[in-house]
């Protein structure tokens, strides 16, 4: 779960900061680092997709009460 929380959330920071950037400097002078990011970005949520289904086995939500373990899939 933490993998999953922290690829989700190094995406969702690389998205912010490029909209940051070309917000306040314009478009024209972050073209490059645009392209740079929209790469890590890819990557970063390829790995992320894998990491669901190919790790996890597509679970959701894996708990415990009293000795009862629930889990679910998509």
């Amino acid at each position: 779960m933490d993998v999953r929380l922290v690829l989700g959330f190094s995406a969702v920071i690389i998205a912010g900061a490029t909209f940051y950037y070309d917000y306040t400097l314009g478009f024209d002078k972050t073209k490059v680092m645009t392209l740079y990011a929209v790469i890590a970005y890819f990557v970063i949520n390829t790995v992320l997709t894998w990491w669901i289904w190919g790790m996890e086995g597509g679970k959701v939500y894996v708990g415990s009460k009293d000795g009862v373990t629930v889990s679910r899939s998509l």
